[in-house]
């Protein structure tokens, strides 16, 4: 019986004389030695076990030369399949903490805070809704403008409070999708909680009694010139009654008198003599005051609106000022983070567990290289620290209008929470 060939001559015949054979037996004589180790090491993950196994016997095979004189391969091969599984558990931890970083950089771009996302979305949201179709544009203005849950918007639309729900949503995507042709990007959520949190403002308690007395005097006007109309009754005649129905000060009942009333009783009569001592010729109609009113605010609007199309033109065909400082909300296209380690939670906290908070405005050149960091906001000197220190080494693309890269100042919001990991950056807040 011939007696097994030893490692040394398979890997020598492997490596002098291609003999693919002879290497296939080293492979089925070691595997479960290379795999055992690897599987363990990687926690029983049976894949990465399987590429640190192949690893291991690649390395074998370029190295069978050096290796053929080697004396104790099995060694050689538990300690490189030991060195090649523990350097795949620190691959992937270091793949791993790149992509958590990347997520919160990715979400910081992604998810402003309410104040902040308001202050980018305030001046385009009015248009932006205004241009979505009518059923879309009541049922957002219902939910988030007005407050109204989905039971009582269906019974306004006549629709099921499902239907109703899945109306909001789609108005909100519409709305959403509008905004980020704007460089506006954010998700439903946020952007459905900014506008609630501000797109309404409380109307002065007196204004609402003031229209309610106008609209009263108005009907009362309305309604006493249809009934002397309906009566036959002169203009003048008509003047006279609408001033003494729009007065606000109560007077006593007249008397009626006789021949007055015997007069009014006959409708062939058109000029009741009773009533020639009321007629004012010269009196102002009160309704065409309030035409007359309305068309000089419209006249007055018109200018206006006039002069808001000259400013916009003036700025659109403006050219850009590539020395001046922008803000935020003038940019056509915003700054983003192009690279950029988040921020640490300070150690001398690590014994607190305190979350804190920092707001820190950035200018930044237009190679998008910051230029300066002021501290507009923090809840310790410490957190503050931190943010300064990482924000130093982060890059930016620069902010663009009209397709040319200028100066830009933006407002940069950033949470600190406590975590069993260590110091971790979280999000905007």
């Amino acid at each position: 019986m011939e007696a097994p060939r030893t490692d040394q001559d398979l890997l020598k015949d492997f490596a002098q004389k291609s003999d693919q054979a002879a290497f296939t037996t080293l492979v089925e004589r070691h595997l479960k030695l290379v795999y055992s180790v690897a599987h363990r090491i990687l926690n029983g993950d049976t894949h990465l076990a399987e590429d640190v196994s192949q690893q291991v016997f690649a390395d074998l095979a370029r190295k069978s030369n050096k290796l053929a004189r080697h004396q104790n391969l099995p060694a050689w091969l538990y300690t490189s399949a030991r060195f090649a599984a523990a350097k795949t558990v620190r691959t992937r931890a270091r793949r791993a903490k790149r992509e958590k970083a990347s997520n919160a950089l990715l979400e910081m771009t992604t998810e402003p805070s309410t104040d902040l996302l308001w202050e980018n979305v305030k001046p385009f949201i009015d248009e932006a809704v205004d241009s979505l179709p009518d059923p879309d544009k009541t049922a957002l203005i219902l939910r988030y403008y007005e407050q109204q849950d989905y039971h009582t918007i269906g019974k306004q639309i006549g629709a099921s409070p499902n239907t109703a729900r899945m109306k909001v949503q789609r108005a909100l995507q519409k709305l959403e999708h509008s905004l980020s042709k704007r460089g506006i990007t954010s998700t439903s959520a946020a952007l459905a909680t900014a506008i609630s949190a501000n797109a309404m403002t409380a109307a002065p308690n007196s204004l609402a009694l003031a229209i309610a007395a106008q609209t009263s005097q108005l009907a009362i006007a309305t309604a006493t010139s249809s009934i002397i109309a309906a009566a036959g009754w002169p203009v003048a005649a008509t003047i006279a009654i609408v001033a003494i129905g729009l007065n606000t000060t109560p007077t006593p009942a007249p008397q009626p008198d006789p021949a007055t009333s015997s007069l009014l009783a006959e409708p062939t009569i058109t000029q009741p003599p009773a009533l020639a001592s009321v007629q004012a010729p010269h009196s102002p109609d009160p309704i065409e005051l309030a035409y007359a009113a309305l068309d000089r605010d419209a006249q007055l609007l018109t200018q206006m609106l006039t002069k808001i199309d000259e400013k916009i033109a003036r700025k659109i065909n403006a050219p850009v000022n590539r020395e001046k400082t922008y803000n935020f909300a003038e940019l056509d296209t915003k700054p983003r983070i192009l690279k950029g380690t988040p921020p640490k939670y300070p150690t001398s906290h690590d014994g607190t567990k305190v979350a804190g908070s920092v707001v820190v405005e950035i200018v930044l050149d237009k190679n998008g290289i910051p230029q300066s960091f002021t501290t507009l906001k923090a809840t310790h000197p410490d957190f503050a620290e931190s943010a300064l220190e990482a924000l130093k080494e982060w890059k930016f693309d620069p902010g663009s209008i009209q397709g040319l890269a200028v100066n830009s100042r933006v407002k940069l919001p950033i949470k600190f929470t406590p975590s069993d990991e260590g110091p971790n950056f979280q999000d905007w807040f």
